[in-house]
This record gives C-alpha cells, sequence and structure tokens, in this order.
C-alpha cells in the first residue's frame, strides 16, 4: 500500500513539473498580453451571458504573428445560453476557418461529443483536468475538411469546447489550457 501511494506522489510530481515547464515555456503567453481586444471582447460577451464567462490565461502563440484578435459575434449571443469567444490572426478575420487561431465556446444543457475517423474508430480520448474535471480531446482530424484540435469538459451543465490551431497546440498545451481557465474562473 505504501509503495502505492509513494508511487501515485512521484508520478503527481512529475506531472506538476512537467506542467510547469509548459507553462514557463516561451510558447505560451498570457492571453490578455497576446490577444488584442480580449478584455473588450469578454465584457461585451459577459454583458450578454447568462453564464459564467471563462478564457484561458496562457496560450500557446506562434512566433510569427505579434498578437492575436479576440472576435466574438453579438448576434450569436442573443439567446445568453452560451457564447463563442474566437481568437484569430488577423483583426477583420471575424472567426472565418482560414485565419482563425482557436476558440472557446459555452453551451447551456450539451454534452460532450466523441468523434470518429473515416473508418468508424473513435478518436476522441478521455483526458483529466485540474480539480478532477472529466475532459475529452479530440486530435486534429481531415473529414472533408480539417479540423483542428478540440478539448471539451463540462461545468455543472455548461459545456465548454476548446479548439486552437495544431501548428501551436498540442494534447499538452490543450490541457494546460483548459486548466488556466477553469483554475481562473470567471473573468
Amino acid at each position: 500500500m505504501k509503495t502505492k501511494l509513494y508511487f501515485l506522489l512521484f508520478c503527481s510530481l512529475i506531472i506538476n513539473a512537467s506542467y510547469a515547464q509548459l507553462l514557463n515555456s516561451p510558447q505560451m503567453q498570457k492571453s490578455i498580453d497576446y490577444v488584442q481586444e480580449l478584455t473588450n471582447t469578454i465584457t461585451l460577451v459577459k454583458k450578454t451571458s447568462k453564464i459564467s464567462v471563462i478564457f484561458p490565461t496562457m496560450i500557446p502563440v506562434d512566433s510569427s504573428h505579434a498578437n492575436y484578435f479576440a472576435y466574438s459575434d453579438p448576434s450569436g449571443l442573443q439567446t445568453g445560453k452560451g457564447y463563442l469567444i474566437n481568437v484569430d490572426y488577423t483583426a477583420d478575420c471575424k472567426g472565418v476557418h482560414v485565419c482563425n487561431v482557436g476558440y472557446l465556446q459555452a453551451e447551456v444543457a450539451e454534452q460532450p461529443t466523441m468523434l470518429t475517423d473515416r473508418a468508424n474508430k473513435i478518436i476522441t480520448q478521455k483526458v483529466l483536468l485540474t480539480r478532477n474535471i472529466q475532459g475529452y480531446y479530440t486530435p486534429g482530424h481531415a473529414m472533408g475538411s480539417y479540423f483542428p484540435p478540440n478539448l471539451q469538459w463540462q461545468d455543472g451543465n455548461i459545456l465548454f469546447t476548446l479548439s486552437w490551431d495544431d501548428h501551436t497546440a498540442d494534447r499538452a498545451s490543450m490541457i494546460a489550457m483548459a486548466n488556466t481557465a477553469i483554475i481562473a474562473g470567471q473573468w
């Protein structure tokens, strides 16, 4: 029993050290410093949303872009039952697939989606997030079009979906992003 406890403690220390190392890497930057219009976008979303607004405090960045740009379509916020915050490579992208870095979406009363590949094999993998929250990571994949990786988790009756360009985000950085959003909580 003692050996098992020591093993679990050792594994926890390794995971926490890897997580801290990732968050302190040059690839990860504070979202508030790197994403222009993020504060204004979140303020807009908070005015119309009936659910708490969260967003990752750390994001992976592409060093070839000096900044990213936040955007949320006001027409999509009219129901108050969810929100979508886009992060784009250009200021005039407005969430269009070809110039979108990623997004965080929150939806009331939705369930995580288990996606399959063309051979009908489930490609979504269970991952453990902070506070023992069950997450569901789907790697980037092609299905007629290309879909970047996403990570989904639930908090009460709210489903959060985080999607990010896999040129900058891998599984570990997606988990780190989700964890920073969960830990930081409401903006």
